[in-house]
């Protein structure tokens, strides 16, 4: 007895039916049996038959002997909802290509349903360090395989498990840069990480993670503002919102603690500017959204 896998789409290495084909030692018509015909189709043409997957469940077809002895042949087949596409997210308030030293990030697969609820629920995970000829790490530079062997056996610059990418911290990262930058000639590295689904359809998705520049604080240009009083009613700017990380402004979250008194938003012009709808007090705070915990809290109050 045999066994196989279909889906109810045929998507990548994964088939939506299957070709059988019986055989008997005096090539006598067998007669075909499917149990849970409800999950699949079957067409038959004497000794041979095509079945195709309708829906998820497991099914066995048999090819019966029709000559009185009862012998037979049979496969079992597992049907399946393949996924439709493949995606990687992260929490809400984080970003997926920036991590701060000393940080960590987790990757959770997401299933597209386009066929149904699909029967995957986990991926394969692949990773392998990437390094840069620039600060900036954008250029991607090739690391001999050798100095790749050295990162791998001091654990440096980054590690991952199951979908979980953790950067050392800043010094040991400083350290490992110098010694093995020196070997590599790259001036940044960072790490790329494959999930690839289970089912059988192969879909994929990768996903590149820079190193975000350590981060202590962050502030507002010009003056180290902490608190602020507004009129109601307009917005207002109170200057660039600085960080000591390679991070953008778009990798930052702005939350009030009473948004009814007072919200906040960075512009098209990167201002950081502040709405007051009505009299009170709240709580502006910006975090980043590196891993750094790096945050800004600029205490408001609505005239």
């Amino acid at each position: 007895m045999g066994s196989t896998t279909l889906g109810t789409q045929a998507i990548g290495d994964l088939k939506s039916s299957i070709n059988l084909e019986a055989s008997t030692d005096n090539n006598e018509i067998v007669r075909w049996e499917v149990r849970g015909a409800d999950k699949a189709k079957i067409t038959v043409d004497g000794n041979k038959a095509k079945l195709t997957a309708l829906a998820e469940g497991k099914i066995k077809v048999i090819a019966n002997a029709d000559d009185g002895t009862n012998n037979k042949a049979e496969i079992e087949i597992t049907i399946i909802v393949p996924a439709s596409s493949l995606e990687l997210t992260v929490p809400a308030d984080r970003i997926d290509d920036k991590l701060a030293s000393g940080g960590k990030l987790k990757f959770a697969p997401s299933f597209g349903d386009k066929y149904g609820d699909p029967s995957v629920k986990n991926v394969k995970w692949s990773y392998e360090i990437i390094g840069f000829s620039d600060k900036q790490a954008t250029k991607e530079k090739e690391i001999p395989k050798d100095i790749l062997q050295l990162i791998a056996k001091e654990k440096a610059f980054f590690s991952f498990n199951k979908g979980e990418v953790k950067a050392v911290e800043s010094e040991k990262y400083d350290d490992q840069r110098v010694i093995i930058g020196y070997k590599d000639g790259c001036q940044e590295h960072g790490i790329r990480i494959t999930a690839t689904t289970t089912d059988g359809t192969n879909l994929s998705v990768t996903k590149t993670i820079r190193r975000a520049d350590p981060t202590t604080k962050i502030w507002l240009s010009g003056e180290h503002i902490t608190e602020i009083e507004l009129d109601e009613g307009y917005w207002t700017p109170r200057g660039y919102l600085l960080m000591r990380n390679t991070a953008k402004l778009n990798g930052v979250n702005i939350k009030s603690s009473n948004p009814k008194v007072v919200a906040a938003a960075i512009g098209n012009d990167e201002m950081l500017r502040f709405l007051a709808y009505k009299k009170g007090t709240a709580t502006i705070t910006v975090t980043l959204r590196d891993g750094s915990n790096a945050k800004l809290n600029i205490k408001v109050k609505v005239n």
